[in-house]
């Protein structure tokens, strides 16, 4: 099994429990009644690389964290509306300017990548030679492929999400990193904390999961010449939003204990649902999980969000709804994953 580890955990009786927490987060309620079928869900999913880890701080445990998170999910930087810290003395961020074409965003973030950003970049190496022109292999790589200039400027923003912090752009990411490694993500902590959390995720099969395998963008690299970082750390990248219909729980380890803090609307469903496990697993891979989202405006500012997300089943685009009330579809990042050839 590729995640054996949290399946190891559901046979030590003596530090690991399943429940959930009330709202406040003080009171928490051991669940064994589905700890059986759960692992069975588990190791079906398993099996099928659909389960994904995001290890993140204690810090974000806030009051109303348990309240909220299994209505609102978890959103990239972006939505959260931190300041630029601008590299070049513009305006550059996930959406660009919505009154420009396509092309010209693209044209825009590629320059900057080549002018500002690449050449502060401390593995700047790793492009193979210092006259590599972006701009011309990009081109010469979109045209080869028959890419939009869409599906180029999301390569762009991977490639810049991968970089990481270097670039200064990290803030206004629509990216979030998961990981097909339990390990790895209880490594991605505060270091001084004595809890460990880590999100739970179901790579559902339907339009809510619209994500982007590093693996995928490493291949792409290679194919414009450029050799870039292996992915080590086993990464999957969501773009905009890890629905909570996608988040079957949350790991809290301590020292002496490990707990697995269900999303209460698995519960409901699991208790509900009269299929046998086989059928429950096949639908909550195609669907995700039923969510009762009526406090989600509540719970999307009570988790510092200042924008928001909607995937409507009929849509292939995402809509982004801003604070100051605008809108507008963003198409997704999934097509991504089918264009590097073998």
């Amino acid at each position: 099994m590729t995640n054996s580890q949290i399946n190891k955990w559901f046979n030590d009786i003596s530090s690991f429990i399943i429940g959930y927490y009330d709202e406040t987060g003080s009171n928490f309620t051991i669940n064994n009644e589905i700890k059986e079928e759960l692992q069975n869900l588990i190791e079906i999913w398993d099996n099928d690389n659909r389960i994904l880890y995001r290890g993140f701080p204690s810090r974000s445990v806030n009051t109303n964290f348990w309240k909220y998170i299994f209505t609102v999910g978890e959103k990239g930087a972006y939505f959260r509306n931190k300041a630029n810290i601008d590299v070049s003395k513009k305006s550059t961020n996930y959406f660009s300017n919505q009154t420009d074409s396509s092309q010209k965003n693209y044209e825009d973030l590629l320059s900057e990548l080549q002018s500002e950003i690449i050449p502060k970049y401390k593995h700047k190496e790793m492009l193979g030679t210092k006259e590599l022109n972006l701009y011309n292999e990009f081109e010469k790589y979109r045209k080869n492929n028959e890419l939009d200039y869409t599906l180029m400027y999301y390569l762009i923003l991977t490639w810049l999400h991968n970089i990481g912090k270097a670039t200064g752009l990290k803030n206004d990411s629509p990216f979030i990193s998961t990981t097909t490694s339990l390990d790895v993500a209880l490594e991605f902590q505060d270091k001084e904390s004595d809890s460990k959390y880590v999100l739970v995720i179901l790579l559902v099969e339907n339009k809510i999961s619209d994500y982007f395998d590093t693996n995928n963008l490493n291949k792409i690299l290679k194919q414009l010449g450029i050799n870039w970082h292996e992915n080590i750390n086993k990464e999957i990248m969501f773009k905009d939003s890890i629905f909570p219909h996608s988040i079957l729980g949350i790991i809290e380890k301590k020292k002496n204990e490990t707990k697995l803090i269900l999303n209460p609307n698995l519960i409901k469903f699991l208790k509900e649902s009269k299929c046998c496990y086989k059928t429950k697993a096949s639908t909550l891979l195609k669907k995700g999980i039923p969510i009762d989202d009526k406090n989600f405006n509540e719970g999307l500012e009570s988790l510092g969000y200042k924008k928001m997300t909607e995937q409507l089943p009929s849509k292939t685009e995402r809509t982004i709804f801003d604070e100051d009330g605008k809108k507008y579809d963003v198409s997704p990042v999934n097509p991504l994953n089918s264009v590097p050839k073998p």
